[in-house]
């Protein structure tokens, strides 16, 4: 008789989760309702058109994965220049790792535009070096959040 009383059970989450593959697939998960104007994403994730847009005025990523649709400009000068530099020295704290890399990032002085915190105001030129360990990955991580800076990359 025990048995009996759960026998449905597995089919009731097949349902449910079912269900909610559904929902998903006819809901906006920014405004929570049926689409207007859905738009699907490469990254595969759908919105409403207006929802969407919003979101990109701020970040042109998908809100799920964050993945990036268009380009995205920090406020970093212009023409900043990163250099990597790999070093099979393994850094303090990460002796089980694949040494290291050294980015170097040089600025050089200017003048602040309308989006940074004092336009107009002079800055000096700056020269930076930035250690991280070396394990797979990372460094294209990094180099993808220094471009979205307006760092560019010189091998």
């Amino acid at each position: 008789m025990t048995s009996s009383r759960f026998s449905n059970i597995g089919d009731r989450c097949t349902s449910a989760t079912e269900q909610r593959r559904r929902d998903e697939e006819n809901y906006c998960i920014i405004c929570m309702d049926c689409f207007q104007k859905k738009i699907t994403l490469r990254c595969s994730h759908s919105f409403c058109s207006s929802c969407i847009d919003s979101v990109f005025q701020i970040k042109p990523a998908c809100p799920v994965c964050n993945t990036f649709h268009g380009t995205y400009e920090g406020t970093q000068p212009r023409d900043g220049i990163m250099t990597v530099r790999r070093n099979w020295q393994c850094l303090p704290g990460y002796e089980e790792g694949n040494g290291h890399i050294a980015i170097d990032y040089h600025f050089t002085a200017g003048v602040q535009g309308p989006e940074h915190p004092n336009p107009g105001e002079k800055y000096s030129s700056t020269s930076r070096t930035a250690f991280l360990p070396a394990y797979p990955g990372y460094l294209s991580r990094v180099q993808e959040e220094l471009r979205l800076k307006g760092v560019t990359e010189e091998s």
